[in-house]
């Protein structure tokens, strides 16, 4: 039901009492019968002292049970002077278990597990495929698939169907080329060709090209959420765009269904449009399309798009955003919070 207003605190006690509450709403799930909780906090390289200290807070809990917190962060981006270090440091002592899991880039046969189940193809015939993937991208796995997917949309990696493919011979083979899928065709690709064409080395550079395959409204869209955030809603991009929820949402169809950006909301359903159709809208299920929330793929994504703005016009854009949001917001309170 309703509940009473929430008495006005200071800066410090408010963020005690939010602290508090979010303390005993996780004690709710991890009390019998529930089942044992698991909570995944990503970028930790990221977090503010505050965040970090509620981290601590829910981490040190004695009454906490059946409970295991994993954090992820990127050890190039955090040496021994950042808060996350003085948090777990904090946690140690506090005689809270701590196990530091390294992940490393993939290896040469995690590689070739990939190229063999994404082009369906044996180990030998992936073995040139995998070498070159591991060489362009360290084993990083998300540069592997975005590399991948720049070939196939270069017309470097194709599917053949059946009827069309002819039988490999054993050249092909050793070249790469005559994959036969289970599924009635095979990816045909040319090693040396691949070997031969402009690959770059850095993943933003490549995400850069993804992204300039677009049209420019959309780019420009793009650009725009990446100055934003890496999360944003329609109604904000409207906001800041000038322009209406729906039209945003139409300029966004394009990267969305280019893999660039995520839909965080399922209430609705997205139709793609195809070349010879015009543009399809979405429709709603339910709620404001304005609320509908995405989210860049990657960090990586946000960097190649925000890297597209001319550096000086960086802080001119900011100051835009900026003003159009306050202005939105108004008198809200709330609104000027977020």
């Amino acid at each position: 039901g309703p509940q009473a207003p929430v008495a006005e605190l200071g800066p410090g006690e408010a963020q005690n009492r939010f602290n508090r509450t979010f303390q005993q709403f996780v004690r709710v799930f991890c009390a019998p019968p529930h089942e044992p909780l698991v909570m995944f906090v990503d970028d930790l390289q990221w977090a503010d002292v505050a965040s970090l200290k509620l981290l601590e807070l829910i981490a040190s809990d004695a009454e906490l049970h059946n409970f295991m917190l994993i954090g992820a962060y990127r050890d190039n981006e955090v040496d021994a002077t950042h808060p996350l270090c003085a948090t777990l440091r904090q946690l140690a002592g506090n005689g809270v278990r701590i196990t530091d899991i390294e992940v490393k880039p993939l290896g040469r046969e995690h590689v070739m597990a990939l190229v063999e189940d994404t082009l369906r193809c044996g180990r030998e015939r992936a073995s040139g495929m995998a070498s070159l993937l591991e060489e362009k991208t360290s084993g990083n796995p998300f540069f592997i698939n975005q590399l991948l997917r720049s070939f196939y949309h270069d017309g470097l990696i194709h599917f053949t169907f059946d009827d069309m493919a002819p039988v490999p011979s054993d050249d092909d083979e050793a070249a790469g080329r005559g994959q036969r899928d289970a599924g009635g065709g095979q990816w045909d690709w040319d090693l040396e060709e691949l070997r031969r064409a402009a690959v770059t080395e850095n993943v933003v550079d490549l995400m850069v090209k993804q992204i300039q395959r677009l049209g420019v409204e959309a780019q420009q869209i793009l650009q725009l959420a990446a100055a934003v955030g890496d999360r944003f809603s329609l109604d904000t991009l409207g906001v800041v765009a000038e322009t209406a929820p729906e039209q945003a949402e139409h300029l966004l169809l394009e990267p969305l269904h280019a893999g660039l950006i995520l839909q965080l909301n399922s209430r609705y359903s997205v139709f793609a449009p195809t070349p010879d159709e015009s543009s399809t809208l979405s429709t709603l299920r339910g709620g404001d399309l304005g609320c509908r929330t995405y989210k860049f793929l990657h960090d990586r994504v946000q960097q190649a798009a925000y890297s597209l703005i001319p550096e000086d016009q960086r802080p001119a854009m900011h100051l835009h955003i900026g003003r159009r949001l306050l202005a939105h917001a108004g008198d809200d309170e709330a609104k000027i919070d977020e």
